[in-house]
């Protein structure tokens, strides 16, 4: 049997019409749905480095500190939690007046305003944090280092925040709540009804074009799940409702073998004939019994090793139905990509080595710090455990 890897690299396939289209309109929806599908499992996974970190630098031993006092206070009203991380060298005011003076993101956040930002998100501070996300030109400003250790030696070590990642997930429902309307629903219809899977509320108010005469099989799928979604009248078949209602972990193979008997379908012939989209109909299934695993986990991945492994060889039974036996990384259906490394990112075992290399590729080519960042911290990590110093100072400790 091939490895996941090779089976993820073989199956992680699109068609040039589902790429994602980012680039081409300049609206970051590739960068932004990375950085909310996986925001969780990134974040767990750098904690888990700085507490490697920890052993051997004190730059790690003070963010954790750092990090779990803010945690502790970050519920009380604004002048207690300041009395009781000024300690810290953490000046929460002067957070506060820094936020309020800004007039761009150009400049990296410091301690003292990101722990102001951190306190305005346990309080849901909407009216300010709003005009804090409308000074974010792009995801990547977030992402600036709150400080560097050694800065000035041979081996600088950046450090971020965890309220970066709870920033990073705010200004994702920020900008989606402000730029659903603007999603071309011609170019980007799957990416709608994500959004709209993921942030119901986005979809008040929505107004649904009416689709043109010239469709396929595939996009009239997807028209119709969204006009579900809003409320509107659809003509779902029956196994589209099935995928839309019940979708739970519990009935992925079940849907997945109705699939293959769709493609085996005498009655479908004409339909995959004409329409020439059995694969990108077949995508956009597996992308929403996906999604709604991940939203029934609390957008978290799954943790249950026998869950891990299920889903691992339920999407490798999917994989084989459609039978895509090669691939180039610019024609990775980067949106799938995002959804099943969201639930099954802890089967690190097999499928790292893909993942960094994903990550590396669009990070570097696209510009997305947030996807150099967990590439370079699982490979830190990697170091660690691998490290005869490492594990040394981790059984000392």
């Amino acid at each position: 049997m091939k490895s996941l890897t090779s089976n993820i690299i073989i199956i992680l396939t699109a068609t040039f019409g589902s790429i994602c289209s980012l680039f081409a309109n300049d609206m970051p929806l590739d960068e932004i749905l990375l950085e909310y599908l996986l925001s969780y499992a990134a974040e767990t996974k750098y904690y888990e480095l700085v507490q490697l970190r920890a052993y051997k630098y004190d730059g790690a031993a003070n963010l954790l500190q750092i990090e779990d006092v803010i945690e502790k206070n970050v519920s009380l009203d604004i002048d207690e939690y300041s009395k009781k991380i000024m300690p810290y060298s953490i000046n929460v005011k002067d957070g506060e007046k820094g936020i309020k003076n800004r007039s761009s993101m150009s400049n990296p956040l410091d301690i003292n305003e990101l722990s102001y930002i951190h306190w305005l998100i346990e309080h849901n501070n909407t009216k300010k944090l709003k005009e804090l996300m409308g000074l974010i030109d792009n995801p990547n400003q977030i992402w600036q280092p709150v400080f560097i250790e050694n800065e000035d030696g041979d081996y600088p070590i950046p450090y971020y925040i965890n309220t970066q990642f709870m920033l990073s997930r705010s200004y994702a429902e920020y900008y989606m709540q402000s730029n659903i309307d603007n999603i071309d629903l011609g170019w980007d219809s799957e990416k709608i009804y994500l959004w709209f899977s993921l942030l119901p509320s986005i979809r008040d108010g929505y107004k649904l074009e009416v689709l043109v005469n010239d469709f396929t099989y595939h996009e009239k799928f997807v028209y119709n799940i969204i006009s579900l979604q809003i409320g509107m009248k659809s003509e779902l078949t029956d196994y589209e409702y099935e995928l839309f209602n019940n979708s739970t972990f519990d009935q992925l193979d079940r849907l997945i073998a109705a699939f293959d008997e769709m493609l085996d379908d005498d009655a479908m012939d004409g339909i995959w004939t004409d329409c020439e989209c059995s694969e990108e109909y077949g995508l956009f299934a597996m992308k929403i019994m996906l999604i709604n695993i991940f939203i029934n986990n609390k957008h978290r991945p799954l943790l249950a090793y026998q869950d891990i492994i299920s889903l691992e060889k339920s999407f490798e039974d999917f994989q084989n139905i459609l039978n895509i036996i090669t691939y180039k990384y610019d024609e990775i259906d980067h949106d799938l990509f995002c959804l099943y490394f969201a639930n099954n990112f802890n089967n690190l075992e097999k499928q790292q080595p893909f993942i960094i290399e994903y990550l590396d590729h669009i990070g570097m080519k696209k510009d997305i710090k947030f996807a150099l960042i967990l590439s370079s911290t699982l490979k830190e990590i990697m170091a660690y455990t691998f490290s005869p110093v490492g594990g040394k100072k981790n059984e000392n400790k």
